[in-house]
């Protein structure tokens, strides 16, 4: 015998969504431990994906923090969303246009 449950049923909602909030929880655990935590970094749960969004310093944090969300999801499902902050010289402090 097979029991089929709808996916709005509201057991299985619940369950998601407690796997997705210790998911969450895990991913940000492990970016502590790698001291990107503080970095301005937040993880969400979108679907199969883990989403990493937020603005940082260096381009390899944010390689950093796509390959530890690579352990918890896989390659193909981290969602990469980091803006790096431009630490260059702006307009008008030696910057010119050609």
């Amino acid at each position: 015998m097979v029991l089929i449950v709808p996916p709005d049923h509201p057991e299985i909602e619940a369950h998601l969504t407690r796997c997705r909030t210790e998911l969450v929880a895990a991913v940000k655990r492990a970016l502590k431990k790698a001291d990107l935590n503080d970095r301005g970094i937040t993880v969400n749960v979108l679907g199969k994906y883990i989403v990493l969004e937020g603005t940082i310093d260096e381009p390899y944090e944010a390689q950093m923090a796509v390959e530890i969300a690579e352990k918890f999801a896989g390659t193909s499902f981290v969602c990469n969303r980091m803006l790096v902050r431009w630490a260059g010289p702006t307009p008008g402090e030696g910057w010119h246009r050609h």
